[in-house]
């Protein structure tokens, strides 16, 4: 039989073992979790570069950026109908840019508060641009754009927006141009912005 003196000592040693292989587990559970968090990226501590002496770049926009400030704008207020219409097309972004532009072109109310949709204006090319937005007779073809629909205030903005998403040379993605309005090229919708 094993002395009182011997069982105290194994005890003990195994009281031991067993914190020192709990301690080892929580030091390998956290080293574990320490790499799945984290890697060593090793580099060169020197790097030589050559780079040609002028590039031509694109510029690359925040957009990202952009989109969380006019996230935090506050809301437009007073605005009509079709003004409200014209945020929702074109966005917060562009919202204010829109409305200033339409109503520079075409847009305005009679006494009542309605619209006005049969605005013209012939160009001095011989063209003719009608409508809200003032849609250019050589945009009569396009999907959406025909006189008919034109005539009717909020596919006069369908129309716009269209032509506003195709100008800058790619159609569906959302991030267009204003220079096919002449209002825009020439500074003039800054008077109602």
């Amino acid at each position: 039989m094993l002395s009182v003196h011997l069982k105290r000592k194994i005890t003990i040693i195994s009281v031991l073992a067993l914190f020192i292989l709990a301690g080892l587990y929580s030091l390998w559970i956290a080293i574990n979790n320490w790499f799945i968090e984290y890697h060593f990226l090793f580099q060169s501590p020197v790097q030589i570069s050559f780079y040609k002496p002028v590039q031509v770049v694109k510029n690359e926009w925040l957009r990202p950026t952009i989109i969380e400030v006019v996230n935090e704008l506050p809301e437009l207020k007073n605005l009509t109908s079709i003004e409200k219409y014209i945020c929702d097309k074109w966005g917060p972004y562009n919202c204010r840019l829109a409305v200033a532009v339409i109503k520079t072109e075409g847009l305005s109310y009679d006494k009542d508060g309605n619209v006005i949709p049969d605005r013209f204006h012939i160009e001095k090319d011989g063209t003719v641009s009608i409508g809200i937005t003032q849609i250019n007779s050589v945009n009569w073809e396009l999907e959406g754009c025909s006189l008919q629909e034109i005539a009717d205030p909020f596919k006069a903005v369908d129309c716009g927006y269209r032509i506003w998403d195709r100008a800058d040379g790619e159609e569906g993605n959302g991030e267009g141009a204003f220079t096919p309005w002449g209002s825009f090229t020439d500074g003039n919708f800054r008077r109602v912005l």
